[in-house]
């Protein structure tokens, strides 16, 4: 395995971002998030039918879903290797715990590529964008003092 360096992108509540470096070249950035609902067959493991399951009916598994999406930062694709690197890097990322069910995909998205080379001028757009790619698909308003030196912006409380 080639060596790689995750960069801590955003941290918000339920999701969070990291960038992966490989050879000083920013290769894919992965997007955590903790969906706070139990995977539905159909819809999040579609693949599992009819090999595995042959409905939703026999799907018993009330475990909490993480998405872990990989958006290629790269336009000319992985080579098989490295998509293996990057989605064992990832599943690793993933705390086990029984009660943790994790689905990983993989994306080519040309406007996460534009707007994360494009994030130190314009970071909001950037992570806006991401957040709608999410099933939450939250928006955030923030300024430079939201963010500290991990990039972790932390929601104020109401008093």
């Amino acid at each position: 395995m080639v060596n790689y360096i995750f960069k801590l992108e955003f941290n918000y509540k339920d999701t969070i971002f990291f960038s992966i470096q490989n050879k000083e070249r920013d290769v894919a950035l992965i997007v955590f998030e903790d969906c706070c609902r139990k995977g539905e067959l159909l819809n999040d493991f579609p693949f599992l039918c009819p090999q595995y399951y042959s409905s939703e009916e026999e799907w018993d598994d009330d475990r909490n879903l993480i998405t872990a999406s990989v958006y290629a930062l790269i336009e000319e694709g992985y080579p098989p290797e490295m998509q293996d690197d990057i989605e064992y890097l990832v599943e690793s990322m993933i705390e086990y715990k029984p009660a943790i069910n994790h689905k990983v995909q993989f994306f080519n998205d040309p406007t996460v590529r534009k707007y994360y080379s494009e994030r130190t001028e314009n970071r909001m757009q950037f992570i806006n964008y991401v957040l709608s790619l999410c099933e939450n698909k939250e928006t955030v308003s923030l300024n430079e003092d939201d963010f500290n030196h991990l990039t972790q912006y932390k929601a104020k409380r109401d008093n």
